[in-house]
């Protein structure tokens, strides 16, 4: 006696549709499956692009600590010292890089005075 006992009809699954799809040995699953590798391919090329940008990051981060320091040592180890922090100040007040302050502090060291550049 097939079915249930309370007089309601047994209702056959349905097929999903695009079924076949899912096996990789037809002609539309192997489809799929390129589609999905192409994809996969593309994002991790895009997440080592974004890995190798933020490696570049990192690295020029380390350079400018780097000479920060390098900046702080020389206007700390400088014969004149208020003259040194005088240059430190106008050169941070101008937002010049590590590298610039550097050049100022060592213009200043040699010839007594910074160039202004105003």
């Amino acid at each position: 006696m097939p079915g249930p006992s309370n007089g309601k009809k047994v209702k056959k699954p349905k097929r999903r549709l695009g079924a076949w799809r899912a096996y990789p040995n037809t002609p539309a699953g192997k489809e799929r499956i390129i589609k999905r590798l192409i994809q996969q391919d593309k994002e991790l090329f895009e997440l080592q692009m974004e890995s190798a940008k933020l490696d570049f990051e990192a690295k020029k981060l380390e350079a400018e600590a780097e000479l920060s320091q390098d900046v702080i040592i020389k206007v700390l180890t400088a014969d004149n010292v208020p003259e040194a922090q005088r240059v430190l100040r106008g050169c941070l007040a101008r937002g010049d890089s590590p590298r610039t302050t550097l050049r100022e502090l060592d213009r200043a060291s040699v010839g007594g005075f910074s160039q202004n550049r105003y």
